[in-house]
């Protein structure tokens, strides 16, 4: 501005978006695909989490395994809701035994496979919405990771 508060110039900037937003368009068909296909599997319990252990899917197959709704499970906290407390608590504890640091929340769930690369099988009870029926199931922790190898 000149000192009569006039205009002097005008800088623009300009930055072709249109890749990214292509890109992003793919990725939600994709997401949206493999949504539909998970809550399809009816017959197999889904049931799947993002780093901080936040639940993204669960699936038809895990409301009729578990009794709860995708409604009230998604957005949850998996070792809060499906697991005995005290099973997380003594996974917790052997972990921190094994690897000599303190090992709680989520982390009993994946820590092997973000440190380790280890992807175990896992026997922990699972809880139905009753509470008091309780189901042992042996489940497979799968960490998804990127092509530069880091876990997603």
């Amino acid at each position: 501005m000149s000192s009569e508060g006039e205009l002097e110039r005008c800088i623009a900037l300009r930055i072709d978006i249109t890749e990214r937003k292509q890109a992003q368009i793919e990725n939600n068909k994709l997401t949206s695909l493999l949504t539909n296909v998970l809550d399809a599997a009816s017959e197999i319990a889904i049931i799947s989490t993002d780093n901080n252990g936040i639940i993204t899917i669960f699936n038809r197959g895990a409301e009729l395994l578990l009794g709860y709704s995708a409604a009230e499970i998604v957005g949850k906290v998996s070792p809060a809701i499906l697991h005995l407390p005290a099973e997380i608590r003594a996974r917790a504890k052997e972990l921190s035994e094994e690897f000599g640091e303190e090992i709680g929340s989520f982390d009993v769930f994946v820590y092997k496979a973000r440190n380790v690369g280890q992807k175990p099988a896992i026997g922990l009870i699972f809880v139905r919405i009753s509470r008091s029926v309780r189901c042992l199931f042996q489940f497979r922790l799968c960490a998804m990771t990127m092509a530069s190898s880091s876990v997603i």
